[in-house]
């Protein structure tokens, strides 16, 4: 009888073996070491790694002996560096590089240009084994490091101590290993000291700080040359010389005799987490490195690994490129490997469930037996692959492949959100762990079984759960407790805890794995042969209870899929207070009202029918909406009524239409969820003035975004069916031809219900006034006699004539324009308003304005719509066609007209004041330009005549008051004419062009100065010019006037220019003088300041008369500033002056002084010969006083 094998049996290497994920580098027991050597997984990238790191140690031809290993978290760094270890060592070296071998081997059967070949491994072998001597200190620089320690040390520090403990020394006391245990080592004699100290290896440090005395003694014992005396000092202060310098001249020392084969190697793991974006340790690491590599002589290297490579951890330590340390730093490691991680998926296959004969053979019997059942019932979105090939079955059963990439972003997902401990993020040796210990726990399984996923939580998850991550499955698994049926609950248990797996995975991979019921059943599946429709059952069940007890939630995804998730704590209790949220006929209408117009986005207060801009009200639930207040037409979305469509109709009115939606909308899928969803806004709405926590705040605003889901993606999409499929009621008909959807369904129903509500709304035909501006045109258009004449009345003048003429009182345009948009009209305000000035052209109607009858056309246009109250309608009368005659006489005398005027009297007067106010407006302007003109009463005159005709708005006195005043109208007329003539021809300026009269206005403003220096004759001339400015009627005289302008022009032109050419030759006169002046006192070298620029700041720019006679005086004055000038240049040359005997003598610099005459005694006046000697002796003694200064004079 066939025996069904175990899982266990199928095994190439026992599942229940030791296997470490994790590696150590101290962990070095002999298991140990034959586990991770013997399962080292092998990549092309790791060999190419490993044999550059040995072949550039053997051959030590790089500029620099470092080495940067760098990998990711998981990537296999550490293993690399042990491996590296177990290469170097003696004892293991051969089984290391035999599985090194193999690996090559198979690299080249892959690619036959594979870099690395068997010769070149079996030569580094036989070095190592046969010829190198090699030492290995291998360390955690994280976990050896001295917190203490001297910043600027730290490196040269933990490589000393680790060296020291490399020999056996202390790590305690550097002073204590390098200046007691090393001399005593070398002696051969620390085995004896240590003999005499009970426990030195365990208890040195304790030894130091409590009996540093018996020590020392013991060590002076056992070694007399010992200086103990200065070995204390240094002990106990600490003074030890740690520098970079003195290391490596330590590990020189150490290298030196040893051969060229010796290698001290510093394998250094997680270098980058130390450093940590410190500069200044990133620096000493270079500095280790110089030094060893500058000293030792390719003996000492030093390998570090990082989960960055070198360039990255430089430029996080603010380094840049262009700095000189960047090339120091990067130059120093010239060996680089860089570690990508492998697939989870690929390692726990080579190192865990490699098959045996038999179980391969069992493997693939079974894979042909159900080989359609595998492709199809574990299939799951894309990129998660399940066994393509018979290959894949073999290799990863009981596994399938996606399983391990899907753990991988389950456990990194965990501990993103602290769900699980952090070391059990998805990398390689976490998934390898999982696998492992899965594996282990199935092993006695028939093989035949398959690990479903919820199996990985209970190998790993269960127990890494933090407390955050037990609280958010515990509520769940609670309930699951409640389940009374055993079977099902133990069942409940697999599906919560598949669900806790794939629902807290990140939102982008949620994207590519949803929590969907397909992929939960996919999941739980542990046989091939399971019935896939039964296990969706169960798991249907199951969500659904989980759904109901607020453990879970199902929701759409804008991709129309139904997917489910966890509450947190706060979303339960948020979902369990929206459960208990009682929903107001005020919020579902709002929500409703949001959902109809979010599908009727053309839904509006107004509506067009015909001429009218409707106004529309909305009713739902028994609101009102847009126009509520007594609205042309009402649109009643119908979801209360549960009467049938023909009895609702029986009691419908006109303007009135129904959109009838009760029984859909009251059906269980749709109502349930629209119910929910009002809920949840009935929630949001009263945290509005709540502070919330974070958590709780968050958790609101998921379900404001899960509700918003559920609107967008079902809500919507029911609704719109529900819409376009109901019945439409408009007044009391039931409206079966409107079959379209959406917008076109709402316009057609209104459209419908109009025609009904509005029988004569038709009438409005032709042009129609749409708003108060084409009102106003309408009403100002010019009046022909004639239109009227062969123009019948239309059916809409003759509705409003029928019923202004059934009026027994008075109405006004409020009423009317009120009573005529209603049913069953619906005509808009301005027709209305057109309809009736209409029939007033037609001399049938005649509008008054609080109750006068004379009112201008403008007027009305302007005002009627503003004051529909105060315009009311009275039957027209007609005026006397001799009146019109006389009038149309007088009119045409007084404004010189030719041409003919309007027949009707209300058309000619309209026109006749028309024309007035054109005047008006051409007086005003007039005026205003005019303003203190001694002619400008003449046009205010007729201006005051056109203002008393304007005021006669009753046609008969209108044109009585023109006919009596026509003569005296007639004469101010013309008197107008001639002034407006004038101002156009000689005031009104123009580009390029000033009028006669302004021209001589101006002349005269700009020359009264001038005037009062010209001579009598010419005095006369301006005198007689100046007579323009008060002068009522210049008009005939503008021609004299412009003569003398001109001949004025002339003489003062000449006067001025005659006045410039005596200051010019005064200006001309006084620096003939001056610049001899400057000759006579030896000036060489020096120049007066320009003479033009004198004339021209005294004659240029001024036709001033007044001014320039001052000009002239101060000629004198400008001879004086010449002097003063010349002055100041004399004291500075005596100032400048460096003369001595030996230099030729230089001119006596005199400087000249402004010398005032005195006048004589007497008031000026002299009397005789002796009063005339005096004086002049008065005046020598005077002027002497210059001369003995040694200055000449200028006289005054």
């Amino acid at each position: 009888m066939y025996k069904t094998m175990l899982q266990k049996e199928i095994y190439n290497k026992p599942i229940e073996r030791e296997v470490n994920p994790a590696v150590s580098a101290s962990d070095m027991k002999p298991e140990v070491i034959n586990v991770e050597i013997e399962e080292y997984v092998f990549t092309e990238e790791i060999v190419i790694g490993l044999y550059n790191v040995i072949n550039g140690i053997r051959e030590a031809n790089v500029s620099h002996n470092g080495i940067w290993i760098n990998g990711f978290y998981g990537s296999g760094k550490s293993h690399f560096l042990k491996y590296l270890r177990y290469l170097f060592h003696k004892d293991y070296a051969s089984k290391a590089f035999e599985r090194l071998a193999q690996a090559v081997k198979e690299c080249n059967e892959k690619d036959l240009g594979f870099a690395v070949s068997n010769l070149d491994i079996a030569n580094i072998r036989n070095w190592v084994i046969d010829r190198a001597n090699i030492e290995i200190v291998m360390f955690n620089i994280g976990s050896v490091h001295n917190a203490r320690a001297n910043d600027k040390n730290t490196f040269t520090e933990v490589f000393w101590n680790e060296y020291h403990r490399h020999r056996g020394f202390n790590q305690f006391s550097l002073p204590l290993a390098q200046y007691i245990e090393k001399p005593l080592a070398e002696a051969g004699k620390f085995d004896e000291f240590k003999a005499m100290i009970p426990n030195w290896d365990r208890d040195a440090g304790q030894y130091v700080n409590t009996e540093l005395d018996l020590v020392l003694e013991t060590a002076k014992e056992v070694l007399p040359s010992l200086s103990i005396d200065a070995i204390r000092r240094t002990i106990v202060d600490d003074t030890m010389n740690v520098s970079v310098e003195s290391f490596a001249t330590e590990m020189a020392r150490y290298a030196e005799g040893k051969g060229e084969d010796f290698r001290l190697l510093f394998l250094v793991d997680e270098v980058s987490q130390f450093i940590d974006s410190r500069k200044g340790l990133l620096l000493q690491l270079q500095e280790v490195a110089t030094e060893l590599n500058n000293k030792c002589n390719g003996s000492v290297w030093v390998a570090c690994t990082a989960q960055q490579d070198l360039s990255q951890v430089v430029a996080g330590s603010q380094i840049r490129q262009t700095d000189d340390a960047y090339g120091k730093i990067m130059g120093r490691f010239t060996i680089k490997v860089s570690l990508s991680a492998s697939k989870p998926e690929y390692i726990t296959k080579v190192r865990l469930l490699e098959k045996n004969g038999n179980g391969e053979a069992e493997l693939i019997e079974m894979y042909k037996r159900k080989k359609a059942a595998l492709e199809t019932q574990f299939q799951l979105p894309t990129s998660f692959n399940a066994y393509d090939t018979q290959t894949d079955f073999v290799d990863f059963y009981p596994f399938l492949p996606y399983q391990f990439k899907l753990i991988k972003l389950v456990l990194d997902n965990l501990v993103d959100i602290d769900f699980i401990d952090k070391q059990q993020g998805g990398t390689e040796r976490s998934i390898i762990k999982v696998a492992h210990t899965t594996a282990k726990l199935a092993k006695d399984e028939e093989v035949g079984n398959l690990i479903a996923f919820d199996q990985f939580y209970d190998t790993v998850i269960r127990g890494s759960l933090t407390a955050l991550g037990q609280r958010a499955i515990s509520n769940g698994l609670g309930m699951i407790d409640e389940i009374e049926d055993e079977a099902e609950r133990n069942f409940g248990r697999r599906v919560i805890e598949v669900l806790f797996l794939i629902c807290h995975l990140q939102d982008s991979n949620k994207l590519v794995f949803p929590a969907t019921l397909y992929n939960v059943v996919t999941l739980l599946m542990k046989r091939v042969d399971d019935s896939r429709n039964d296990i969706k059952l169960r798991v249907e069940n199951i969500l659904e209870y989980l759904c109901s007890k607020n453990i879970i939630r199902k929701e759409i995804t804008k991709g129309n899929v139904e997917v489910y998730d966890f509450y947190t704590e706060d979303e339960r209790e948020v979902a369990a207070t929206i459960d208990n949220q009682m929903v107001d006929t005020s919020t579902m209408a709002e929500e409703l009202r949001k959902l109809i117009h979010g599908y009727l986005t053309n839904i509006s207060n107004k509506k067009t029918f015909y001429s009218r801009n409707a106004s529309i009200g909305e009713k739902i639930l028994g609101r009102n909406y847009l126009n509520a207040n007594n609205p042309d037409m009402w649109v009643n979305f119908e979801f209360e009524d549960e009467r049938e469509p023909e009895i609702i109709s029986f009691s419908n009115r006109d303007g009135n239409v129904i959109f009838y939606m009760t029984p859909a909308f009251r059906s269980k899928n749709f109502y349930e969820d629209f119910y929910w969803y009002c809920k949840v806004q009935r929630y949001v709405s009263s945290c509005a003035q709540t502070t919330l926590s974070q958590s709780r705040q968050k958790a609101k605003t998921e379900f404001e975004q899960r509700a918003a889901t559920l609107f967008n993606t079902k809500i919507k999409a029911a609704f719109k069916n529900i819409f376009d499929k109901c019945v439409i009621i408009s007044g009391q008909n039931i409206e079966t031809s409107i079959t379209n959807t959406g917008n076109e369904r709402y316009n057609s129903a209104l459209e419908a219900a109009f025609a009904n509500t509005f029988r004569y709304a038709h009438l409005v035909t032709g042009s129609v006034p749409k708003n108060q501006n084409e009102l106003i045109v309408s009403i100002n258009r010019p009046y022909d006699e004639n239109e009227y004449k062969i123009s019948p009345l239309s059916e809409a003048e003759q509705e409003v004539d029928n019923y202004l003429s059934r009026k027994v009182v008075t109405v006004d345009m409020l009423t009317v324009i009120a009573d005529f948009e209603r049913a069953p009209y619906g005509w808009s305000e301005y027709f209305t308003a057109n309809i009736v000035n209409e029939l007033t052209r037609r001399r049938m109607w005649k509008f008054l304005y609080n109750n006068n009858p004379q009112i201008e056309t403008s007027f009305i246009a302007q005002n009627l719509m503003r004051e529909k109250q105060k315009f009311t309608l009275k039957r027209a009368e007609s005026i006397s066609l001799e009146l019109i005659a006389r009038f149309t006489t007088s009119w045409k005398n007084v404004f010189n007209k030719v041409g003919a005027l309007p027949s009707d009297g209300e058309e000619l007067m309209r026109q006749c004041k028309a024309d007035l106010e054109n005047w008006n407006v051409t007086q005003s302007e007039l005026i205003g330009a005019l303003n203190g003109l001694p002619f400008c009463h003449f046009v205010e005159e007729f201006r005051t005549i056109v203002l008393e005709w304007k005021k006669n708005s009753d046609a008969p006195t209108f044109f009585n008051k023109v006919i009596s005043e026509e003569s005296k109208a007639k004469e101010t007329f013309d008197k107008f004419k001639e002034v407006k003539d004038f101002y156009e021809r000689c005031i009104k300026s123009v580009p390029g062009h000033k009028g006669l009269y302004t021209d001589i206005i101006e002349f005269i403003r700009s020359n009264n100065d001038n005037f009062t220096y010209l001579d009598k004759t010419e005095r006369e001339k301006a005198n007689n010019l100046q007579r323009i400015t008060t002068d009522e009627w210049p008009m005939d005289k503008m021609r004299a006037y412009g003569k003398l302008r001109d001949e004025l022009r002339s003489d003062i032109e000449n006067t001025v220019e005659s006045l410039k050419s005596e200051i010019v030759a005064a200006i001309s006169d006084v620096y003939v003088e001056m610049e001899q002046m400057v000759i006579d006192k030896e000036l060489n070298g020096f120049t007066l300041p320009p003479k033009g620029s004198v004339i021209t700041r005294m004659t240029i720019g001024t036709q001033n008369i007044a001014k320039l006679r001052n000009e002239l005086g101060e000629v004198e004055t400008l001879k004086v500033q010449l002097v003063e000038i010349i002055n100041a240049e004399i004291k500075r040359r005596k100032s400048a002056s460096t003369y001595t005997p030996d230099d030729k003598p230089s001119p006596v610099l005199k400087e000249t002084k402004t010398a005032y005459l005195p006048r004589p005694k007497n008031g000026g006046i002299l009397h005789s010969e002796a009063e005339v000697d005096e004086y002049l002796e008065s005046l020598r003694r005077s002027l002497m006083k210059y001369i003995n200064n040694n200055e000449d004079i200028l006289i005054k």
